[in-house]
């Protein structure tokens, strides 16, 4: 009896660890299942550092005066003369800047060069993020794969964490990560960017993902409305045309006009139409940093009746040889040197920025995203006579921060679709 005792008591044991490991089993499965990305969260545990030191005035005008340059080179180089186009120089820097931090010698030095400074970057982008406000809205994240041999250093994502706000993802890169990171950006951006990339190459170890969502209402409203014919580049057509009565005029060589404000007064939307004999694409070939912040440095008060159409369209290009041509060369070749992110080589595989915007009567809605990738290597004038623009051709636009005195979009009218 006491044998029978004793082995139906060592069965009801097993019975319940059997039970209770079934049990832990199945809450582990719901707890992965459960998680947000399917991935692992690589950011609970890192802490961001305390210092991130304000700017300097100098340092300031120094980042501006650099960030002018890099998205007018990076705008002359990206614009497709036969169409519409569009880029957010704050995307592109974002993910750049991501990047960068893991960057050592040559590949260090040239990303220093292109952005005017890393660590000057490192802390505009983390003035930037504090100042801005819910019109305008920027995220980060960095997905790294999960491969033995392939460890990322702490220091790389508390930089990110701490100047980017970056979340970090250990993921399995199949197809399941990939749909993970395309739903991040379409979340990030409301849905106006659905997919970013459409396939993780076997060699791909990490992925560094930035997006820009700007949203405002009109500080006025457009309330005056008009048929007229646009002359686009291919063809004419009948456009939506919007009038308004404006205060603020832009004058530059071979080129007038004028801004707009959002509601709250962070940002505007700014219109340059060249001058009339005088191609858009042969007016941005004239373009660099200086010539374009003057426009807005020298903007003046002045009466204004502005007519503008009404546009909607999407944009992306492939960045990579235009970043390389910009002077970050090694990134992309064998001798890309990214040691500060993992022991293993690592170079730039793809780069790639895209957009979207609608511009209507009630306001603006645009937004960016750009992908990084990584693979192991084998003063006023006041005018009394009322200015009349009409914006009846191609012409370039910018959507700017009144804050920061940047550009966060930039873009062309060509056609209207």
């Amino acid at each position: 009896m006491k044998k029978y005792r004793n082995l139906t008591t060592l069965v009801s044991l097993l019975s319940l660890l059997i039970l209770v490991s079934f049990c832990l089993n199945s809450c582990s499965f719901v707890a992965i299942e459960a998680n947000a990305r399917g991935t692992v969260d690589l950011m609970e545990n890192v802490t961001a550092y305390t210092d991130a030191s304000e700017l300097s005035k100098e340092e300031n005008e120094n980042f501006r005066d650099s960030f002018f340059s890099f998205s007018t080179e990076l705008f002359k180089n990206s614009v497709d003369n036969s169409k519409n186009s569009l880029i957010s120089p704050l995307s592109v820097i974002m993910a750049l800047g991501m990047t960068a931090n893991g960057a050592d010698g040559t590949t260090l030095t040239e990303a220093e060069a292109l952005f005017g400074g890393l660590d000057i970057l490192n802390k505009s982008i983390y003035a930037y993020r504090q100042a801005q406000n819910s019109q305008l809205n920027t995220a980060n994240s960095i997905w790294i794969k999960d491969e033995r041999g392939f460890d990322v250093k702490e220091d790389f994502l508390k930089t990110n964490a701490t100047y980017y706000g970056a979340d970090a993802y250990l993921a399995t890169f199949d197809e399941q990560t990939l749909a993970d990171i395309n739903n991040w950006v379409k979340e990030n951006t409301d849905g106006e960017i659905e997919k970013i990339l459409d396939e993780l190459t076997p060699d791909a170890v990490m992925c560094l993902i930035n997006t820009v969502l700007f949203d405002a209402e009109w500080s006025s409203p457009y309330t005056e409305f008009s048929k007229k014919t646009f002359h686009g580049l291919s063809d004419d057509c009948q456009a939506e045309m919007m009038t308004s009565s404006e205060n603020t005029y832009l004058e530059g060589k071979n080129v007038r006009g004028f801004m707009k404000s959002y509601k709250g007064g962070s940002y505007s939307f700014a219109a340059l139409l060249p001058e009339e004999g005088i191609s858009l694409s042969d007016f941005i070939s004239t373009l660099d940093g200086d010539t374009l912040k003057a426009l807005f440095d020298e903007r003046q008060k002045a009466p204004l009746r502005a007519t503008v159409p009404s546009f909607s369209y999407d944009y992306s290009i492939s960045a990579s040889e235009i970043i390389a041509d910009m002077g970050w060369q090694s990134a992309f070749s064998g001798e890309a040197n990214f040691s500060k992110i993992s022991d293993t080589p690592l170079n730039i595989s793809e780069i790639i920025h895209k957009t979207h915007i609608d511009f209507k009567s009630s306001g603006t809605k645009a937004a960016a995203s750009t992908a990084v990738v990584l693979t192991k290597t084998s003063a006023e004038v006041i005018m009394n006579e009322m200015i009349r623009l009409v914006f009846d051709r191609p012409f370039m636009y910018v959507i700017y921060d009144n804050n920061s005195e940047l550009p966060v979009f930039i873009g062309t009218v060509n056609e209207i679709n």
